[in-house]
Parts: C-alpha cells; sequence; structure tokens
C-alpha cells in the first residue's frame, strides 16, 4: 500500500509542504483487519516518533 504526501490550502500540511513537497512511505498489510481501518483516497496523519530503549 503506497502512501504519498499531500500538500495544499490545509492548515495541517501548511509547515512541512512548504519544504518538503513530496514524499513516499510503501507498507505491506496481510492483516484484513487493519486492511479495513483505511480507506482508499482518504488521508492520514502519518507520525515518526522516536522509540525509548531501542
Amino acid at each position: 500500500m503506497p502512501v504519498f504526501s499531500t500538500y495544499g490550502d490545509g492548515k495541517a500540511n501548511e509547515s512541512w509542504s512548504k519544504h518538503t513537497p513530496s514524499g513516499k512511505i510503501e507498507m505491506n498489510i496481510t492483516n484484513p483487519d487493519a486492511i479495513d481501518a483505511f480507506d482508499v483516497g482518504k488521508a492520514y496523519f502519518v507520525d515518526f516518533t522516536p522509540v525509548e530503549g531501542a
């Protein structure tokens, strides 16, 4: 499932999309319940949070 960045008029994307207008993350989802948690065409936040102790 490719995940592409979005940009535009939305305030949520305003600060980062000015300097990073593109990107791509790819996920392989094989759990049917996890697949059902996503709607095609809907925007989602992706948060990169450091893992303590890793």
